[in-house]
């Protein structure tokens, strides 16, 4: 597995079918993404850390592969409904990410941070998950770019060998992927 490859395809193919579908308008090509990401994982435990509309847990429930999706949110929006009925395999938990609930326990073979966009909770979730994280685990940060690029701040100071920045998948807001060793 190839993870540019990935990025590449995410960013240049046409959105999956389930993928579009799941997106609609608001479709950004980090959906793809996560898609294609999770169709690589075989009975993984994929984590979403601030689910918001359900687009992110939807596009990781599609992937199928016996993966269980495990979102986090301490909103509800009306539209989550619709995802969270549409797969059997999303475990929604309305609570915040911190601390790691107990539901998490196994390791975690994806890991989506998404919530506050604040250096100081990008860092304090990564460092919460990550004794969860499986080795070879991806690690996805959402808007990099948020609060004059405080996200990625944190995400620059992250020492691991494969570690990619491309805008291209979130436009104007910004997006990293890593795999943890």
């Amino acid at each position: 597995m190839n993870l540019r490859l990935l990025i590449s395809r995410a960013i240049h193919g046409k959105p999956i079918e389930q993928v579009a579908e799941i997106c609609g308008t608001e479709y950004q090509p980090y959906y793809n993404l996560m898609y294609l990401l999770a169709k690589q994982i075989n009975k993984g435990l994929l984590v979403e850390l601030g689910v918001h509309k359900g687009r992110g847990v939807g596009c990781l429930a599609a992937a199928g592969n016996d993966n269980l999706v495990i979102g986090l949110d301490t909103n509800v929006p009306p539209e989550l409904a619709d995802v969270l009925n549409k797969f059997h395999n999303i475990l929604f938990l309305q609570k915040s990410s911190m601390p790691v609930p107990i539901d998490i326990n196994r390791p975690i073979s994806l890991l989506h941070i998404d919530t506050e966009h604040s250096y100081s909770m990008a860092k304090a979730e990564f460092e919460a998950y990550k004794p969860y994280l499986a080795k070879g685990a991806f690690v996805l940060f959402d808007d990099l770019h948020a609060q004059e690029d405080d996200v990625l701040r944190y995400f620059n100071e992250l020492d691991y060998r494969v570690k990619i920045q491309d805008d291209r998948l979130h436009p104007t807001c910004g997006y990293g992927v890593m795999i943890y060793e």
